[in-house]
């Protein structure tokens, strides 16, 4: 073991492992009541889609072999087959990539179906969710079994418990990364039900007609005198690729956003790839367009990647804009293809293919697509190794501070504190993250967002000073 392995090994590696998972087993209190209505209303608005969807011939859409059936009655061009080959595929991507030829593409709705069943199946994946949301026995908080070296990028991972040692009983948990942002996740219609819960009026405008849309962040709530909070790191990927790719216009562009002089980068980007062409759906395309293209992969990859958001374009419009971003960002393209060289020439002199993110630390790489999965530890692999230096920090400077982290999600933490002490655990989390780090040629300060609330959903920002 060289030495730069051991020391990433011996100083990050193993004092993580019980940090990752005291976190994890800490768990997030939820509300059982609010919970269950959830559940009764994506009920309601499945078995509303089920009727309208029954009147087209659909007669069991939760059931995908007669799913499969109806569809290939109705005319609808199904190619792709299930892993084993007995039927069609009818997961989302296919409906969505056949409602856009279909629906769309044509000028024609050659099957009107199509949309609410594509409907069902986000909402099918929604309620699946909120069903896997089981919570501990003992205290009723939501645990889950995190990891740190679970994925193929050091990304963080987690999963629900096999066993519990909180309450001694199998399976219940959940994999909390599933637990989605609103605009991640398919909304919950209440039908204007919220007012048969009163407990809850001052909070969630109960008592009143609803007009309000659900997600399942709402069920997760803090008890009397506590607040959850949550940070967030800004743009966190498109910051490590400016510096490790050296993108000399996106560096510029986030250090003019950073002092308050420039406009959002996405809204930059949306410029780029669009020019003053006007659809309010251009903003998420180009946010969602850029960051399917950091890690590679031609019009195909990028296609698919826009799919599973729910956007559909054309391989030949994905490499017009492709173009355009590489005109924006050359040392992008420069630092992918510079790595897929790297990956060749290893490859070619039969050597071992090996990633490092920014910090050193190493990872061996064994996907089918070497080049993909080593783009993706050096940027995601930085972001999750700066998580885990935090972590340790906050460990071993402030134990007291530490242990009101509740949750590890992506690129945030997120903390159960009570009122009074909000402003101070603010203060030292915020302040541990938002470090400086040293890149290739500087040290950079990687912004963070604060949030907080009784309720995990229904969060607002605020400032270090107005903690």
């Amino acid at each position: 073991m060289s030495l730069n392995v051991r020391m990433h090994h011996d100083y990050v590696g193993i004092p993580l492992l019980p940090i990752v998972q005291d976190l994890g087993m800490r768990g997030i209190p939820i509300d059982p009541v609010r919970k269950d209505l959830l559940t009764s209303w994506v009920g309601a608005q499945l078995e509303a889609l089920d009727l309208q969807l029954l009147d087209y011939g659909l007669r069991d859409p939760g059931s995908s072999k007669k799913l499969d059936a109806d569809l290939v009655r109705l005319g609808v061009p199904l190619t792709k087959k299930t892993k084993g080959g007995g039927q069609h595929a009818t997961d989302l991507e296919v409906l969505q990539r056949i409602d856009h030829f279909y629906n769309h593409v044509d000028q024609q709705v050659r099957y009107p179906f199509l949309p609410p069943l594509m409907e069902r199946k986000k909402l099918e994946k929604t309620r699946a969710n909120l069903e896997s949301l089981i919570p501990c026995s003992c205290d009723g908080r939501v645990r889950t079994s995190l990891r740190s070296t679970g994925t193929a990028t050091h990304r963080y991972s987690s999963s629900r418990l096999k066993w519990c040692p909180a309450c001694m009983e199998p399976f219940h948990g959940t994999n909390l990364q599933n637990v989605a942002k609103p605009d991640e996740n398919y909304p919950i219609d209440c039908g204007g039900a919220c007012r048969v819960y009163p407990t809850y009026a001052a909070r969630w405008d109960m008592g009143k007609t609803c007009n309000r849309q659900h997600y399942l962040r709402e069920m997760f709530l803090a008890p009397l005198g506590f607040e959850f909070i949550e940070w967030d790191y800004s743009m966190l990927e498109l910051r490590i690729l400016a510096e490790v790719a050296g993108v000399k216009l996106l560096k510029e562009r986030l250090d003019a956003f950073d002092a308050g002089t420039g406009p959002k980068i996405h809204l930059l980007n949306e410029q780029d790839l669009f020019g003053t062409q006007k659809d309010p759906n251009n903003y998420t395309l180009a946010k969602n367009f850029v960051y399917a293209s950091v890690y590679g992969g031609a019009e195909v990859a990028i296609q698919i990647a826009l799919a599973k958001k729910g956007q559909y374009l054309e391989q030949s419009y994905i490499l017009d804009l492709r173009r355009k971003l590489f005109a924006a960002y050359p040392e992008m393209v420069a630092w992918q293809v510079a790595r897929q060289q790297g990956f060749d020439r290893a490859r070619a002199a039969k050597r071992p293919l090996i990633a490092r993110n920014v910090f050193g630390a190493a990872r061996l790489l064994l996907a089918s697509d070497p080049a993909k999965e080593g783009l993706s530890t050096e940027i995601q692999g930085t972001a999750a190794y700066i998580m885990s230096l935090n972590l340790l920090r906050l460990r071993r400077e402030h134990p007291d501070v530490e242990r009101t982290l509740a949750a590890q999600i992506h690129d945030s933490l997120l903390a159960l504190v009570a009122e009074r002490d909000v402003p101070t655990v603010d203060r030292v989390v915020r302040g541990e993250m938002e470090r400086p780090v040293w890149f290739t040629d500087r040290f950079t300060r990687l912004p963070v967002d604060g949030k907080r609330g009784r309720s995990w959903d229904s969060m607002e920002e605020f400032t270090l000073e107005a903690a």
